[in-house]
């Protein structure tokens, strides 16, 4: 199964960076909503730590610029595939102005360093899925 998740990992690597280079940034994030509501289970620490790796191991074999926004972006989109929801954040820092995106389990950042807290959150995805929407929808 590792290989399998590799293998689908890069092709969702080449699709993730040219919708990122073709297409507007909205229509990324909509399509990880749209990704993230059909899964059927939120994911474990596990099975994020899993997509998380896979998609940074695709990464490395990408020849181009391939960094926290497409590896986060990957790895969402793997898990949705694999009927699992993820939670994604993109987060900046003030001083170094730098930005950051990043995958969370259970509200907490995957393989990350400490460091990702001290980010300020400026865009979040939550892990939704489609059984939980359903419920609230249907009391």
């Amino acid at each position: 199964m590792p290989r399998a998740r590799s293998a689908v990992a890069c092709v969702l690597l080449v699709l993730v960076i040219a919708t990122l280079r073709l297409l507007p940034f909205r229509v990324a994030l909509a399509a990880t909503r749209h990704l993230n509501g059909r899964a059927r289970e939120v994911a474990t620490s596990d099975e994020a730590l899993a997509v998380v790796r896979a998609a940074r191991l695709a990464a490395a074999w990408w020849p181009g610029r391939a960094a926290c926004l497409e590896i986060s972006l990957t790895a969402t989109w793997l898990a949705a595939l694999r009927g699992r929801a993820l939670g994604w954040c993109h987060g900046v820092q003030v001083h170094p102005y730098t930005f950051h995106a990043w995958v969370e389990a259970d509200g907490v950042p995957v393989d990350e360093p400490a460091t990702t807290s001290l980010f300020l959150r400026t865009m979040t995805i939550p892990a939704r899925t489609r059984t939980a929407r359903t419920r609230r929808s249907h009391p």
